[in-house]
């Protein structure tokens, strides 16, 4: 399993809140596609195994959310 991840911004701010992705870099290459970025799973979001977000905005994890894609 592999993750990649995005901070989430408001215009140029950074929120504190990241977004996460994870998936598995053996089906991804069975199926040719390449994963280098968050972005590169939108399209193909039968690779993502679990998906969510992470709250750093008191400086440790808070409101974490996990889910199965």
């Amino acid at each position: 399993m592999r993750l990649v991840k995005r901070e989430v911004v408001m215009g140029s701010r950074p929120l504190g809140i990241t977004m996460f992705r994870i998936y598995d870099p053996a089906y991804a290459k069975e199926k040719d596609v390449t994963v280098e970025r968050f972005e590169n799973l939108d399209n193909h979001t039968e690779l993502i195994v679990y998906e969510g977000y992470y709250d750093m905005t008191r400086g440790e994890p808070a409101n974490t959310r996990i889910e199965k894609g």
